[in-house]
């Protein structure tokens, strides 16, 4: 059977033109599903690579890094301030059942604007580190560039350099082993990564 002849904006003849009926609408989703399955693995697969290089350059930059004076402390970064110019974290001890302190820090010239203990005291009914202590601590953090540092009284450092999660990467220390070291697997030398 052939097919009819078709004309161009010429008036000429055209043969062996194919018109194809168009697409049925769920094969079109389909096609639109697959490729937008590819892009997400794509990029899963890029953010994978990605995170073990960024674990590496984090490892090599605080392999020999001394927390001790972080020992038994906790301290998260939460927000941005109120004002431009700040930001805002939460200090506290590393085992601990009570609330942390709440440090409003002026982000240009690094130091403590406020110090909020509200929480502290709902929780456990008096203070449980000195003003002295926390600027301590915020100044010893400030020099990192990490979202979350807690360090245990043995010296495990545990770290997230991105998010306000639980920390993805542990330091072990020469002493004892963390309690929760069935939750990390081990990556290189002394750190460990989150299962």
């Amino acid at each position: 059977m052939s097919e009819p002849a078709s004309l161009n904006a010429d008036g000429k003849q055209i043969n062996n033109i194919r018109i194809e009926a168009p697409m049925p609408a769920n094969k079109r989703w389909l096609c639109k599903r697959k490729a937008l399955l590819f892009i997400v693995v794509l990029g899963m697969l890029q953010s994978s690579c990605t995170r073990y290089r960024d674990i590496d350059q984090i490892i090599s930059q605080y392999d020999s890094t001394d927390f001790s004076s972080l020992r038994d402390r906790t301290v998260l970064f939460r927000s941005r301030g109120l004002t431009r110019a700040s930001s805002i974290y939460f200090v506290g001890t590393y085992e601990t059942s009570c609330s942390p302190y709440i440090v409003e820090v002026n982000d240009s010239e690094g130091n403590i604007t406020e110090i909020r203990n509200h929480l502290v005291i709902e929780s456990c009914g008096k203070d449980y580190l000195s003003k002295k202590e926390i600027e301590l601590v915020v100044k010893r953090y400030l020099m990192f560039n990490l979202c979350s540092i807690q360090v245990d009284a043995e010296g495990n450092v545990y770290i997230n350099p991105y998010e306000q999660e639980l920390p993805i990467l542990l330091r072990r220390s020469s002493g004892a082993g963390p309690r929760d070291l069935s939750r990390f697997s081990w990556y290189k030398g002394n750190w460990y990564v989150r299962k």
